[in-house]
């Protein structure tokens, strides 16, 4: 089975250069939040609810052991279908905003989805 799963967390101050589209009137600047990257399951392994399990499970961690606050995804956005939407709304995250292009500037990120060497996607 393979499963890429990446969360981490730290003071919205330290991390607000690194995820800009997350705005200031979200969070305090010493408030710990945590962000969920990336989660990817091999295609035969998807749709039984490991998504979800795993959402759960690192959330729960996040909030109880390390005192985060709130959580963020950007979730992506597929010629306006997100392939995440009903995974992320059963685990309780609402939709905030729109993001254009927010990985545009990530190095060595080739898209499958719109093909191109800086992806030109937008988030949610």
């Amino acid at each position: 089975m393979t499963i890429i799963f990446y969360f981490h967390y730290d003071t919205f101050d330290n991390i607000r250069s690194r995820y800009p589209y997350i705005k200031e009137s979200l969070c305090g600047i010493d408030e710990t939040v945590g962000i969920l990257r990336s989660i990817a399951i091999k295609e035969q392994y998807r749709s039984i609810g490991l998504s979800e399990y795993l959402i759960n499970r690192f959330s729960d961690q996040l909030f109880c052991e390390f005192g985060v606050s709130r959580i963020f995804v950007l979730a992506w956005v597929k010629q306006n279908y997100v392939p995440a939407h009903h995974c992320l709304g059963n685990c309780g995250f609402s939709e905030l905003y729109r993001v254009k292009h927010p990985w545009y500037n990530e190095e060595g990120l080739k898209c499958n989805i719109c093909n191109c060497d800086r992806c030109i996607c937008d988030g949610l």
